[in-house]
């Protein structure tokens, strides 16, 4: 039976020497230690503050930039959604891990905040709190040495603007702004996911003039530039966003886009972009499967476990016969680097050698990728004509159906990079039982030695039947036991082989991340099928990585601290202050390289 299937460089040496001959500002010297202005404002999401920037209503922000580390995409949080009160409590506590969800009031929180820490490593530290917010003046200004609890945004800019023209100031000054939250609360903050309201927009316009006040007066102290101040500007969160959020990544979630602004008069500008998904690179280090005489892994053979994934008879008219009702899927990701035009070659199986009962997933004669299943009475080929050989990743799924009374339509069904391709028909009533074991790799003599190099990555074995719509979501995701109970198949997923692991460099066998892991489920490689003992063979993986929208690298933290994370600020501001960070606090913040143009006066 066969059924084909359509797949698959004088001036720069005196700059570079004034440069390092000018002093970093230190404690002892013409600088003081270092002080620090934090201006958050409320309910302003990035792209909001990016589109008053554009159209000249954030003038002062946007003249302050050209020294400032600052980026219109940072985020208020490392999961989707977020409230004011936990936009608050991350940034003011410098860690995600602060005890507050989202539907919590900010009185619940216990995390100390910053500032609190701050005057317990340094008891001469003082702190100065203004505040139009009851809520957040309650749970963050208690710790100031000077406090204010205003009524509007512009008795705070006035009540801060006082202190800044006095003789002394505090070591940090906080002050907190409402207006934007205010306007977006009665107005909306977002017309849509990507576009901010005007009233917001004008909001902001607001916010930038009473920073223009502050920095003019800021600017104008005797001792601006000893004094080493450091400006924090920052949104708290974006806003509420009222529609429903279904983002790509958190990039996309508008209610964590976040404006974040660190300014001092010596800086460099510097703007942080959010990464394009194509900076997603699948780093991989894999066994490579080649044919015999090549200095590499031949196969991987499961030793332990006969029984797994042993499709036997699948359809009896004795209604009193045991039969294997089951549904079935097998998917992988596979690379072939060097396509032999010639020769079987195996890339999965469940037999014996070349013949036998059980099943197989092969390269044919012409380059195509065939199923074989062999059965006690005879066998059923099902040919692939597959573009495996255009030097990319592909992800190949078989999906063997439950069987039903009637034997009508496909029982087996094919998909190359999650789309439907074309299904045939089996033959149920034949057993293909075997106690062959499942092997990857080549496994069998073929007519002349093979030349294939395999890449055979993310191989997944599942119980049922997988529909159309979770394949065509999930065949180029990587990672699946770090989703766990989110992926909805993943109690079904009963042998899972990413084979792309770091962690798994230097052992001996292919490990089984699925959450039914067992040592009788191990792949060893290099093992003759019918051999069941373990060896140690170690085998060399091959590290490579690659950009290709045909494999999809679970998203991990390292993609979202390209840019600021409110949770940096806490941890910048510490080192402002030479102070260190206690493990034992849990700050999730990083801290920031901060370019000079100059560091003298």
């Amino acid at each position: 039976m066969l059924c084909l299937f359509a797949v698959f460089a004088f001036s720069c040496n005196e700059e570079m020497e004034r440069l390092l001959t000018d002093d970093y500002p230190e404690s002892g010297t013409e600088y003081t230690t270092g002080h620090v202005l934090m201006v958050v404002i409320d309910g302003a999401s990035g792209i909001a503050v990016n589109e008053a920037y554009n159209t000249r209503k954030a003038p002062v922000i946007r003249s302050m930039t050209d020294r400032s580390l600052f980026t219109f995409y940072g985020l208020a949080d490392n999961e989707e959604g977020v409230s004011k009160e936990r936009g608050w409590a991350n940034l003011l506590t410098g860690t995600t891990k602060n005890g507050l969800d989202v539907n919590q009031g900010i009185d619940e929180l216990e995390t100390p905040s910053f500032l609190q820490r701050l005057k317990e490593a340094d008891e001469n530290l003082k702190v100065s709190f203004y505040s139009s917010d009851t809520e957040f003046f309650g749970a963050f200004g208690s710790v100031a040495d000077t406090k204010r609890k205003t009524s509007a945004d512009s008795e705070t800019a006035d009540a801060l603007i006082t202190e800044i023209n006095g003789e002394t100031i505090s070591d940090i000054v906080v002050a907190q702004f409402g207006g934007v939250q205010q306007i977006g609360e009665q107005y909306g903050f977002w017309s849509n996911e990507t576009t901010p309201t005007n009233e917001v927009i004008d909001a902001i316009y607001d916010v930038d003039a009473f920073i223009g006040k502050i920095m003019k007066a800021l600017e104008a102290r005797p001792r601006y530039v000893q004094e080493n101040w450091l400006v924090v500007i920052t949104s708290s969160y974006g806003g509420v966003y009222e529609g429903n959020v279904t983002p790509a990544s958190l990039y996309d979630d508008p209610r964590l886009n976040s404006f974040m602004m660190l300014y001092n008069s010596r800086f460099a500008s510097k703007l942080l972009q959010r990464p394009g998904s194509d900076e997603l690179q699948y780093k991989f280090y894999s066994p490579y499967f080649v044919g015999p005489g090549q200095k590499a892994t031949t196969n991987a053979v499961m030793t332990g476990n006969t029984e797994f994934f042993n499709m036997g008879k699948r359809w009896s008219s004795n209604p009193d016969e045991e039969v294997d009702k089951s549904g079935y899927t097998i998917q992988f990701k596979m690379f072939d680097k060097h396509g032999d035009p010639w020769g079987n070659r195996n890339i999965i199986s469940k037999r014996y050698q070349k013949a036998g009962t059980g099943w197989q997933l092969m390269f044919s004669n012409n380059t195509q990728v065939e199923f074989a299943a062999n059965f006690k009475e005879g066998s059923s080929v099902f040919r692939l004509p597959s573009t495996r050989r255009d030097g990319s990743w592909h992800s190949y799924t078989l999906v063997i159906k439950e069987v039903d009374d009637t034997q009508k339509g496909d029982s087996i069904l094919f998909y190359l990079d999650g789309k439907y391709q074309m299904g045939c028909k089996i033959d149920g009533s034949k057993d293909m039982w075997t106690d062959a074991p499942l092997a990857i790799g080549h496994t069998f003599s073929p007519d002349r030695p093979s030349q294939a190099n395999l890449y055979i990555n993310d191989l997944q074995f599942y119980n049922v039947a997988l529909p159309a719509d979770i394949i065509a979501e999930y065949h180029c995701t990587t990672k699946l036991d770090l989703l766990g109970e989110l992926y909805p198949y993943w109690n079904n997923l009963v042998g899972y082989y990413p084979n792309d692991r770091e962690d798994d460099i230097g052992l001996s066998y292919l490990e089984d991340y699925s959450k039914y892991t067992s040592k009788d489920k191990r792949l060893y490689f290099n093992k003759p099928v019918g051999t069941f003992t373990p060896t140690d063979d170690y085998v060399t993986r091959r590290q490579e990585s690659i950009v290709t929208d045909k494999v999809c690298p679970l998203i991990d933290d390292s993609y979202y601290k390209t840019v600021l994370n409110t949770v940096d600020l806490s941890y910048q501001i510490f080192q402002w202050f030479g102070e260190p960070v206690d493990s034992s606090w849990n700050f999730d913040g990083e801290g920031w390289a901060l370019d000079y143009v100059s560091l003298n006066n």
